[in-house]
């Protein structure tokens, strides 16, 4: 399930965006990380979870997939050159896959500009801070990065050595990026690029915030919380931090909501019926159906943009 993910986060702490017109329908294919028999892979199905294709089929570890808005290609997190997790990228048949970045930290969770020329992404690489008298040398922890979509030009956009920044995802205007910020407490952050710091949107809500999702139109974010008695359910609120709602309710957990390109259906991940799952509801909450029906664990799913 999102098993990985998770361990990735614990270890950095302690040592889509589609753009969709009203017209358009739900895309067809769906892609996903999955987990079989110990190892992850990239896989795309249909939307019904049929015809689930493995698009990496590499030994080492692959997740966290993202389409670029055109749908031809998708970046992802992959230890397969024996060193930390690093961004790749590759066609969305499988094809031509390309390192993006080349660091001294983990580099993941990557996340395309709606216009595709950028990618932000989560670093733990060091950097230099420019101070009064000299420099000083960074040992950072998780930290949000922005760079080319060749991996040119890498910026650091988030915080700083006091918080802690996962699970970027970029507005579908273009200047705002959501993320997980961890400081005293666990929060989701809208950040203008360009601006010195972010707006926090759950500061005083009864849960932590994480992997936050755009709505196709930017006017909500679905996000997982993990309530104080520990269980993880799927919220969704206005961009504005206003209106929390809790649409999945269940005593299972659940993680990693994406949006349909029409804004009208949710995916999610899910472990109700034993294993983590793809499921899909309504973005209301309501019509849950479960997607995939084996024995394997699914984390990260999105959909493909609709393209015209």
């Amino acid at each position: 399930m999102w098993r990985k993910i998770a361990t990735l986060t614990v270890l950095v702490i302690v040592a889509l965006i589609p753009l969709a017109g009203c017209q358009r329908q739900p895309a067809a294919r769906i892609l996903v990380e999955c987990e079989r028999d110990g190892n992850s892979d990239i896989f795309v199905m249909q939307a019904d979870g049929s015809g689930l294709v493995n698009l990496t089929n590499h030994p080492a570890w692959d997740g966290t997939p993202a389409w670029s808005p055109d749908g031809t290609r998708i970046a992802f997190t992959s230890d397969r050159d024996g060193d930390n997790p690093q961004i790749y990228v590759m066609n969305a048949d499988g094809s031509d896959v390309v390192r993006l970045t080349v660091s001294d930290g983990i580099d993941m969770m990557p996340s395309w500009s709606p216009d595709g020329q950028k990618i932000a992404f989560v670093s733990t690489r060091p950097y230099t801070l420019t101070l009064e008298g000299g420099q000083l040398m960074i040992d950072a922890g998780p930290e949000i990065w922005v760079m080319d979509a060749d991996g040119g030009n890498p910026t650091r956009v988030s915080g700083g050595q006091e918080d802690q920044a996962l699970y970027p995802a970029w507005a579908p205007d273009g200047p705002r990026l959501a993320y997980m910020n961890i400081s005293d407490r666990i929060d989701l952050i809208v950040h203008v690029l360009g601006e010195e710091s972010g707006q926090s949107l759950t500061t005083g809500a009864p849960f932590a915030s994480w992997s936050p999702a755009w709505s196709p139109d930017g006017s909500q974010l679905a996000f997982m919380a993990t309530q104080e008695d520990g269980n993880k359910e799927i919220y969704v609120m206005n961009s504005d931090g206003s209106n929390w709602r809790n649409l999945t309710n269940s005593p299972s957990a659940e993680a990693d909501p994406a949006w349909s390109p029409d804004g009208q259906k949710i995916l999610f991940i899910s472990d109700r019926d034993g294993h983590a799952q793809v499921y899909m509801m309504d973005a209301d909450g309501s019509n849950v159906t479960r997607i995939t029906h084996d024995e394997y664990e699914y984390a990260r799913p999105v959909w493909a943009p609709a393209v015209r």
